[in-house]
């Protein structure tokens, strides 16, 4: 991970901010908040568009975004080519998760550890992250199951109304409860997918 800026730095930059926009009390720290994202991904833009796409620096340069100088290029190519800069990027180029944000904004500067209840919070959110992965892909894998249900009963035309199968299929599927509800989603009428 980036080192944090130092106290002084995020000062000066709400400063600027704040001296730029009329910004009430209230709206501050939202506001901030949202300069800071919308920062966040304009570098990531400018780093995956004219930074990781070329090997060289001179193809960088040549590919630079008209809007940075390009003195301020060279030293961001600089930065981001060192050793420090590239240990703390992720393999695959994806955001941290909610999880990983928390461990390492909650780390101690002096070294000490994390305490048990914390971490058992993030192994709870790193457990509920992957679950609805997973739950994602299944939903994913149901979807392709309907649409190749019906696909294959439109092909047979066995006289079984589509729309109300669709329904049905739709009903049992999201119901976790599906065995209580069999006898209300019951087709009459024969099937033959062979």
């Amino acid at each position: 991970m980036k080192e944090k800026p130092s106290s002084i730095e995020e000062a000066n930059r709400a400063d600027l901010v704040l001296a730029k926009f009329i910004t009430p009390t209230e709206g501050k720290r939202i506001v901030l908040a949202c300069i800071n994202d919308n920062w966040r991904r304009y570098k990531t833009t400018i780093k995956q568009n004219h930074f990781l796409p070329y090997k060289c620096v001179n193809e960088m340069l040549k590919n630079r975004p008209k809007s940075i100088l390009e003195s301020h290029f060279r030293k961001l190519i600089a930065y981001w080519r060192t050793e420090k800069v590239k240990a703390a990027s992720k393999e695959n180029n994806e955001p941290p998760t909610q999880a990983e944000m928390f461990v390492e904004t909650r780390q101690s500067t002096k070294g000490k550890s994390l305490d048990e209840d914390t971490l058992d919070v993030i192994q709870h959110a790193v457990e509920k992250a992957s679950l609805e992965g997973k739950v994602d892909v299944m939903q994913k894998e149901v979807d392709e199951l309907k649409s190749l249900v019906k696909m294959m009963l439109q092909q047979k035309s066995s006289g079984v109304d589509l729309e109300m199968l669709a329904a049905q299929l739709g009903s049992t599927l999201g119901n976790p409860n599906n065995d209580a509800h069999e006898e209300e989603n019951y087709v009459e009428g024969k099937i033959e997918l062979d």
